[in-house]
């Protein structure tokens, strides 16, 4: 998500594998200063993706992700497995979930 103007917002969404991408822009008040990477399945079978979700080119607020002094949490799987983010990787904008 990127804060495009005071009180706008665009998130860009992508999935290379499908060659899709989407596009959002939404006017809000916000205190600036929250952000998440959610993994979701809406038939809550996650699937075993083999070296995990990665994440790349990721700025909060035009800033690189690891400058913003992050906090990862886990994400349950129902109690059948649990996704993990990986340690911010050297260019400050990538990391990867992984499930355990």
């Amino acid at each position: 998500m990127t804060r495009t103007a005071t009180n706008t917002y665009r998130l860009d969404l992508s999935d290379t594998t499908k060659g899709w991408s989407k596009t959002i822009t939404k006017s809000l008040t916000s205190k600036h200063a929250s952000a998440e990477a959610i993994i979701e399945s809406p038939t809550d079978s996650y699937p075993s993706i083999s070296g995990g979700v990665k994440f790349t080119g990721v700025k909060f607020n035009g800033t690189n992700l690891a400058s913003t002094s992050p906090s990862g949490l886990d994400a349950d799987d129902q109690g059948a497995y649990t996704w993990s983010p990986g340690a911010i990787a050297s260019d400050g904008q990538s990391f990867t979930m992984t499930r355990h």
